[in-house]
């Protein structure tokens, strides 16, 4: 039975979190779309507002400006009650620390079917569990209980927990931050399965550059707003083995070509290696001129070109 992928539209999203004596702004005006069926990850440093976005996606957190649909579902006038079906129903996650994914004392069928329990589904519940274990490839530990199952059975189990209300858009935390490389290439391999069987949208959150070089997009945040696009070249296959090879830089792998992000009213966020290199600070001042079909950077009173962005 297919999911059936969900859309992601995010526009000036603002997330800030007070305190009596501080006020943070986690995401400053960020700007996202995803297409249902998608699979696509999202990187960035700790801070970055990253995990903030994901939990506002995953209906946990309540952004304090801007738009997020899901679904065609405007998630800021959910109430209470709708905002439980939608993280039961449309939603499903997978965290890296498996105690969050999983109950201990339960076995792996029975940790499928909590799920469908909550949802107060009635019948098929075993078998759905059976077939979502089979379709993770750990059928054959369904009678097994958390302690007895490796770092990678219990996130193929999570995953498959995930899933068990059929919704359109997985998210996962940082899967495969506590599995060796082999591991997480086989858990990523999962990930594509259930988004070809089900077309489930899939969004994965990482610092771990092999996992973004293995899907067809990658989003950088920076400072609480999209700066860059990693979009997959012609012919690289996210399938091959070279994906396992992280690249120190996204920029460096040759499997995927960067992109900067304009937002709705025109601003950019330019990658900081390209500043340094030319000496540029945020409290400098720069020109911006239009030459030859393309855009040039200037800092002010330099005539010299500080950047080139164009055909």
């Amino acid at each position: 039975m297919s999911a059936g992928g969900a859309a992601v539209r995010c526009e000036n999203l603002v997330r800030i979190f007070k305190t009596d004596e501080i006020e943070v702004v986690a995401l400053q005006g960020l700007d996202l779309e995803i297409e249902a069926g998608e699979v696509m990850a999202i990187i960035g440093s700790s801070g970055s507002g990253k995990s903030t976005l994901l939990n506002v996606l995953g209906g946990l957190d309540r952004p304090s400006a801007g738009t997020v649909e899901v679904g065609g579902a405007d998630l800021l006038k959910l109430g209470s009650q709708d905002l439980v079906r939608y993280r039961r129903e449309t939603v499903g996650f997978v965290w890296q620390n498996s105690a969050r994914n999983l109950v201990p004392y339960l076995t792996a069928a029975e940790n499928v079917e909590v799920p469908m329990l909550l949802a107060r589904r009635r019948r098929g519940r075993r078998a759905r569990a059976l077939d979502l274990l089979r379709q993770v490839g750990v059928d054959h530990r369904s009678r097994n209980r958390l302690t007895e199952l490796s770092g990678g059975e219990q996130q193929r189990v999570a995953i498959a927990v995930a899933l068990a209300n059929e919704p359109p858009l997985l998210l996962a935390d940082e899967p495969t931050g506590n599995v060796d490389s082999q591991t997480a290439h086989h858990l990523l391999r999962t990930f594509r399965q259930v988004n070809r069987d089900l077309g489930v949208t899939v969004v994965i959150v990482t610092h771990d550059r092999a996992v973004a070089q293995s899907v067809g997009r990658v989003v950088a945040i920076r400072d609480g707003r999209t700066s860059s696009e990693f979009i997959r070249r012609d012919g690289a296959d996210g399938a091959g083995p070279h994906v396992a090879r992280p690249a120190l830089h996204m920029e460096e792998a040759d499997s995927h070509r960067e992109y900067v992000v304009i937002d709705r009213v025109g601003r950019l966020q330019i990658p900081r290696d390209h500043l340094h290199a030319l000496s540029i600070s945020g409290r400098d001042r720069v020109r911006v001129d239009l030459e030859d079909g393309g855009i040039v950077i200037r800092r002010a009173g330099d005539e010299a070109k500080a950047g080139h962005a164009g055909d």
